[in-house]
């Protein structure tokens, strides 16, 4: 077995086998931060990635805060939001999936 990492034999027994290849522990790599993987990884055209370097790049922004949205978000209109960042603008209470809302200049949420 030839590594898909660094393409070297494979001669112990202990390798992970992801993305039709077969790697050495060691050569599972994230290919941004070059973080050793389990057998938990993200991939995106034929590249491994951790899961916050997988988000970051390729995870929706929350309109509020700007941190990455990992999971579940809420949105209105094309913005997303953490839960906790989903807020009227002018007062900060926080709306719930069934709160109404308005999106004002397609930037701002109003209560």
């Amino acid at each position: 077995m030839i590594c898909g990492g660094c393409l070297n034999d494979i001669s112990d027994e202990d390798y992970i086998s992801a993305l039709s290849q077969d790697w050495h522990r060691d050569c599972f790599r994230c290919s941004v931060c070059d973080a050793q993987l389990t057998t938990w990884f993200f991939e995106k055209g034929g590249l491994l990635f951790c899961r916050e370097d997988y988000w970051t790049r390729f995870g929706d922004v929350c309109h509020r805060c700007g941190q990455v949205v990992y999971g579940s978000s809420m949105a209105a209109g094309e913005l997303r939001y953490h839960s906790e960042c989903f807020a009227c603008a002018a007062c900060g209470v926080l709306l719930g999936e069934t709160e109404r809302y308005a999106l004002v200049d397609r930037d701002t949420l109003y209560w």
